[in-house]
């Protein structure tokens, strides 16, 4: 996959939430044609996520079983004020960020065991 797709932007559009443990609160990415097209390769390679609902480009905030409550009461709206500072700073494109390589993790047994098994560069990108 790495090796078929160029570098792209991932662009924040809101922070949203889940029912579940791994999405329980996360950044919304826009979904852009750079986006979309990423994910369509790797559907192409991997045959056996062809048929998975549609891709909902994200990244998740916090992993947790935390109420409905908890999360629209506390948590969103913490995140949402971190945000509002970030944006009247004089960052430049405090939104937006580079997929410039594919991570793969080991996530066996429990999330402190996890670990980087190795970082693949994008097509064309040598960092």
């Amino acid at each position: 996959v790495a090796s078929k797709v160029a570098p792209y932007q991932f662009e924040f559009e809101n922070i949203s939430y889940r029912d579940a443990y791994f999405q329980c609160v996360y950044a919304q990415m826009k979904c852009s044609d750079p986006v979309k097209e990423a994910n369509a390769m790797a559907r192409t390679i991997f045959t056996e996520r062809q048929d998975d609902p549609p891709y909902t480009p994200h990244l998740s905030l916090v992993y947790s079983d935390f109420t409905e409550e908890q999360k629209k009461q506390d948590i969103i709206p913490k995140l949402q004020q971190k945000m509002k500072q970030i944006t009247t700073t004089e960052i430049e494109n405090h939104n937006l960020f580079t997929v410039d390589a594919i991570e793969v993790w080991s996530t066996q047994g429990d999330f402190k065991d996890w670990y980087l098994v190795e970082r693949v560069p994008l097509k064309n990108c040598n960092k």
